[in-house]
């Protein structure tokens, strides 16, 4: 077996316990934290210099509620993480006034200045968020000066051009605010374009501040992981280097001939020294700025130093002043258009400090503070917001006072108070945020270079020694909240991502449990798999099994394309403390598949299986509040089981298509008209119809009444005692073992592919390609264009999105289009909503021996279960609550149909209410608790997934579709004459599967079919090309 060094082993969670120390509590430290926590990261602290978290993010109590010195809103909703997050935490105050609207519509002064003023606004707004790159300066403000003059030129009405003048300077304070740059001179117009705003409401409001937004972060991270007041003076790295000629590469001797120096050493100003394997940074860059220099031992790389250097930072800072008496509208917005005569009142009054109040010019506007109706903030941005900082609380109360008198024309009251910000003149943030100044253009430098890391060279891979973050560091959300989250989750997966690729060099790269079934043939010939570019789309379980797969298979050129921020698709494992729940995939169907057997020998799977589902079971609750007497159940339970025993069996006319509802309704009706006992019917429907809902819910399908009989039939049901088989530590470890085995550069997330063009004829020329190392583009019979602009070549793509992205945009993703069979084998195939709800309590309310809660609803109600219907209707589509077996103080609500999908949009809270309630009608017990904490799923809303899985309906088998129209590849004619075939496109994914259609397992040996079938069209190539150099 080969030797690790110690930075290449990662056997059995030991990466885990690597040592990681993040610099800062900021939102992106927080952030960083929180995803190392949830990956399983164990070994972590967070350093932060203040007596609190939050960095720039800093809210002050006032009494009534938060007032933001920092970062204000959260900007746009589509796209926003940080929007999602506060969404689904019912943080978004959605009733807020839109604050830019206030702020375009100039509502102090007289409409006709008003409409010119706002058509001059949206004149500069337009040019600027719409430059193309063709200007001879690369300022922002020569461009913006050249608009203007512009304007002035053609547009602007003649008599009032000493507004328009005062107009445009206020416009530029304005961009300088947005920008948080000093002027607009530093400002790069070329690379303004880089920041991408999110769409909707740029100005969302968080109720009770952005503080609270902190909390979701803080409540997950372990509390002993944040060290506050702790001041970091050096990060010293020097010792982090490995001695090539120290490493003992004898495969039989022990780790510890391997003479490594890893340790990085972190030292505070009160001298305590903290030693780490990673450090993440993410202090501001106006501290790297600053500090910088004398910050790391040794210094950082020339291309970092010129990053921090070029990269600009700027401030901006608000007064906020309190009046007793309110002499504004609620809402209001007081923009501030410098008049020549404020000079002459300033001057007169002191004309000895006559620079003194030029602070002034540089406020943008007094404005109302949102559920602070005493106060008025101002906004200060540029040279100005610096100036203030030096000034004495009176010094600006009075000159705050003066100006707003002045523009008022009217007496106002003295301030009983003021708070006010300091970001450039405060030594932990030096400035407020960043941007891309003329000096990036010049040295050609962008936020990205850095994010890029300080490595160490190590025999294994590139170390990652020092990693930064911070909302510097993003590359298009530069300056924003979300932007500087996101960049703390990206070096929390980087380390993740290192130590995995370290398992790709190093772990042995094979697949025992998956025979290749090609006995005839070598594999280990190499020809067309050289050269052959195959692109996946999608890294859900199917992609990532079918790359797996090839490599084994020796093809060399492997690309996965994953729309979104992770792997896995609809496997999706969230760690909750010491939890493994999963919003996605539960288990591995029976024993007799290949996942199966992956997953054993890769050692995922617990020693002894679990024998007994409990899924559905427990105590059968009305919606009256009754317990439902278990013979009764098990009663209702045998007639439904027997009807689908029935049907797995084929005891049915095949050649009548009929719906699984009316099969069971059937056999149900039957067994009613027997009962003799009337007292027990109206339950035992309710019953029945219960189990309607459960089978519809395990069929992902709004209505049985749309799925076919058939489909019973065709699916390959597993051995009970092994049908509900779960991993020791969830579905994502899965992942991980596949990814381990995978290099690191095959799979590229975040690259949604928009289109795949194909061709159906190619000239004789690409079959000549296909055994040459370096082609062009255009011997490529696959281009896939992404939604960032890239474009990937292949000779085959398999596409394993899931069928619901498909169905929604298969009109649009295939250019030419599909053929008509395969168009109406997708619209006739069904792809259904299943969701779960996972309620966690700090302490169970139930017994240890409970298995769950199922919620049986009966025609007649009480009001109090009426009203709660009525305010939530999704509930009804709730089964009910099983008990999670090992995690025994979680509950596991599913729900399917129409519910699934309206729960989705309803906020955490709101579910959480509901669901208590719920329990505490069923069960008749108003002491239930509120949970602590809830999860669930919301796969429908995902743009990439749509819904859960697949299923086969009366419309699949009335429209003759079969598998083959779905799976079936699509073809290039190729080779002489046209006479040979090549699979351009295939498709893989649970619904592609014969007999496991919406299951892991399916899913899983899917991409395997595929790879397999690749792997054959090329050895038949390689054949035929070898035939071809005989002939010759």
């Amino acid at each position: 077996m080969t030797q690790f060094n110690d930075y290449c082993v990662t056997k059995n969670g030991k990466i885990f316990e690597k040592r990681i120390i993040i610099i800062g509590a900021g939102i992106s430290g927080l952030a960083c934290g929180y995803r190392l926590k949830i990956l399983g990261f164990q070994n972590v602290k967070i350093l932060e210099a203040r007596n609190r978290v939050g960095g720039r993010i800093h809210g002050i109590n006032t009494g009534s509620a938060y007032i933001e010195m920092g970062a204000q809103w959260i900007h746009g909703q589509t796209d926003n993480v940080i929007y999602k997050i506060a969404d689904s935490k019912g943080l978004v105050n959605k009733d807020a006034f839109n604050y830019l609207e206030g702020v375009r519509s100039f509502s102090n002064f007289d409409c006709g200045e008003r409409i010119a003023l706002t058509e001059l606004f949206n004149f500069l707004e337009d040019k600027v968020n719409n430059y193309s790159g063709n200007f001879s300066s690369n300022s922002v403000f020569t461009f913006v000066n050249e608009q203007f003059q512009n304007f002035l030129s053609h547009l602007a009405p003649c008599n009032i051009t000493d507004r328009l003048n005062e107009g445009f300077e206020w416009y530029c304070k304005f961009l300088c605010e947005v920008n948080g740059c000093q002027n607009l001179s530093t400002l790069s117009l070329n690379l303004l374009n880089n920041y991408k705003e999110c769409d909707d409401n740029q100005t969302i409001e968080v109720k009770n501040g952005f503080s609270s937004l902190l909390n979701v972060f803080l409540d997950v991270l372990h509390p002993n992981w944040i060290v506050k007041s702790k001041l970091v003076t050096k990060i010293d790295w020097s010792d982090f280097k490995i001695d090539i000629n120290e490493l003992n590469y004898d495969y039989k001797s022990s780790l510890s001939n391997a003479k490594v120096k890893k340790e990085i050493r972190v030292i505070c100003q009160d001298d305590e020294i903290f030693t780490a394997d990673h450090v993440v940074v993410t202090v501001p860059l106006g501290c790297l700025k600053k500090y910088g220099q004398s910050f790391f031992i040794p210094s950082l790389c020339n291309d970092k130093l010129k990053a921090i250097h070029c990269l600009g930072f700027g401030a901006v800072n608000k007064v906020y002043l309190e009046f007793q008496e309110i002499f504004w509208e609620s809402n209001s917005v007081f923009n501030v258009l410098w008049q020549k005569t404020y000079d002459e009142e300033f001057l007169n009054e002191a004309p000895v400090k006559c620079y003194a109040y030029c602070w002034l010019k540089h406020v943008g506007r007094f404005a109302y503070t949102p559920n602070h109706p005493n106060l008025l903030c101002a906004w200060i941005s540029g040279e100005g917001a610096v100036q203030m900082e030096s000034l004495s609380d009176d010094k600006i109360i009075d000159d705050c006072l003066k100006l707003l008198q002045l523009m008022l024309g009217k007496q106002i009251a003295t301030p009983s108070r003021i708070y006010r910000s300091s970001w450039m003149s405060d030594p932990l943030s030096c400035g407020s945020y960043s941007y891309l100044s003329v000096d990036c253009e010049k040295e050609n430098v962008t936020h990205l270079d850095l994010a890029e890391p300080e490595y160490a060279d190590s025999p294994c891979s590139k170390h990652p020694v020092l990693l930064f973050a911070g909302e510097a560091t993003h590359d298009k959300y530069f300056s924003t909240v979300h932007g500087a989250y996101e960049t703390g989750l990206r070096e929390a997966e980087r380390i993740f991502q290192h130590y995995r690729n370290i398992n790709a060099i190093n772990l042995i790269n094979n697949l025992e449990s998956i025979p290749i079934r090609m006995s005839n043939v070598s594999l280990n010939k190499k020809s067309v798999r050289d050269n052959l570019h195959v692109v996946i789309v999608g890294a859900g379980i199917a992609g990532l099994s079918c790359g797996l797969q090839l490599c084994k298979n020796n093809f060399t050129e492997i690309t996965i394309l994953e729309a979104q921020d992770k792997v896995g698709g609809r496997l999706s494992t969230v760690r909750f403390n010491d939890c493994f729940l999963e919003l996605g995939a539960q288990w591995i169907h029976g024993s007799n598949n290949p996942l199966f057997n992956f997953s054993k020998t890769n050692k995922l799977l617990p020693q002894v299986l679990e024998e007994k589902a409990y899924e559905g079971k427990g105590i059968f609750c009305t919606s009256n509040g009754n317990i439902i007497e278990p013979s009764i159940v098990e009663e209702v339970k045998k007639i439904v089981n027997n009807s689908k025993s029935e049907l797995e069996k084929g005891r049915y006319d095949a050649k009548k298509i009929d719906s699984v509802l009316k099969f069971f309704s059937r056999a149900f009706s039957s067994y009613i008209s027997q009962c003799s006992d009337d007292s027990s019917i109206d339950i035992k429907k309710a019953l029945f119809n219960w189990y309607i809902k459960f089978e519809s819910i395990d069929n992902a399908s709004d209505d049985l009444n749309d799925i076919a009989i058939q489909s019973f039939t065709e699916w390959d049901e597993c051995p009970e005692e092994l049908y509900h088989i779960e991993f020791s530590n969830g579905f994502s470890s899965l992942l991980d073992a596949v990814l381990s085995q995978l290099s690191s550069d095959v799979v590229h997330l975040n690259t949604p592919v928009k289109c795949v063009k194909w061709s159906k004829n190619l000239n004789d020329n690409f079959y000549n390609q296909m055994f040459v190392k370096n082609r062009s583009e255009d011997s490529f019979p696959v281009v896939l264009e992404c939604d960032n602009g890239e474009r990937f070549y292949a000779d085959s793509v398999i596409v394993t999105a899931s069928v619901g992205f498909l169905k929604e945009n298969i009109d649009s993703f295939f250019s030419p289009s599909l053929p008509q069979n395969k168009l109406e084998a997708f619209a006739s195939v069904g792809f259904g909503t299943v969701n779960k709800i996972f309620l966690i309590y700090d302490k169970p309310f139930w017994t240890s021996d409970d298995l769950g809660f199922q919620l049986i609803w009966e025609k007649t109600r009480s009001e109090q279960c009426d009203k709660l219907s009525t305010e939530n209707p999704w509930v009804h589509d709730i089964t009910g609550f099983d008990v999670v077996q090992k995690y025994p103080n979680i509950l596991l609500g599913w729900i399917g149909g129409k519910g699934a999908i309206m729960m989705e949009s309803i906020d955490e809270g709101t579910i959480s209410t509901a669901c208590s309630d719920l329990l505490r009608i069923f069960l008749k017990r108003p002491d239930i608790p509120i949970p602590t904490k809830v999860l669930r799923s919301c796969w429908y809303s995902n743009p990439y997934i749509r819904g859960s899985y697949s299923n086969r309906t009366l419309n699949y088998y009335e429209k003759n579709s079969s598998l083959s129209d779905l799976r079936h590849p699509l073809y290039l004619n190729i080779g002489s004459k046209n006479r040979e075939k090549w699979p351009v496109v295939f498709f893989a994914g649970e619904a592609f599967d014969e007999v496991s259609f919406s299951s892991a397992h399916g899913a899983f040996q899917s991409g395997l079919k595929v790879a397999d079938e690749l792997t054959k069209s090329c050895l038949k190539l390689e054949a035929s090309e070898g035939n071809r150099k005989k002939s010759v």
